[in-house]
């Protein structure tokens, strides 16, 4: 798949394969060559791994570590099923110390039912 990763083309293939977000999310990993990280959060916390796609490196929080509040897929707010614009994000919210001078970050994210949200964050190397 070529052109910036996005939420919505994982959207697109969560209703074209009738499958759930994750699996959706872990195929467009798996076709994307974009350097870019799927977070799933529940009421503010890691739910589960991140999915990484390309080069993007690996993340400090781990499952049932908050989100750092101020990272969209914390503070954005909407109905059930809104997407945020693609936004700057700090990379100290997100990368291990050794990563966060080499990588610029931006950051989209998908309201969902029940406190959940799933969080792309894409990555460019400084």
């Amino acid at each position: 798949m070529a052109g910036s990763p996005e939420i919505g083309r994982i959207l697109e293939l969560h209703k074209l394969c009738q499958v759930n977000k994750e699996a959706a999310a872990r195929r467009y990993a798996d076709l994307h060559d974009g350097d870019f990280a799927i977070v799933f959060t529940k009421d503010g916390k890691l739910a589960g791994w991140p999915i990484r796609g390309g080069d993007f490196p690996w993340l400090e929080l781990k499952p049932e570590e908050p989100v750092f509040r101020k990272a969209l897929a914390r503070e954005f707010s909407g109905a059930v099923g809104d997407v945020s614009d693609q936004e700057d994000s700090e990379p100290s919210w997100w990368l291990q110390e050794h990563d966060q001078d080499d990588w610029q970050l931006w950051e989209e994210a998908l309201i969902q039912d029940g406190g959940y949200r799933m969080a792309l964050l894409i990555g460019e190397r400084s």
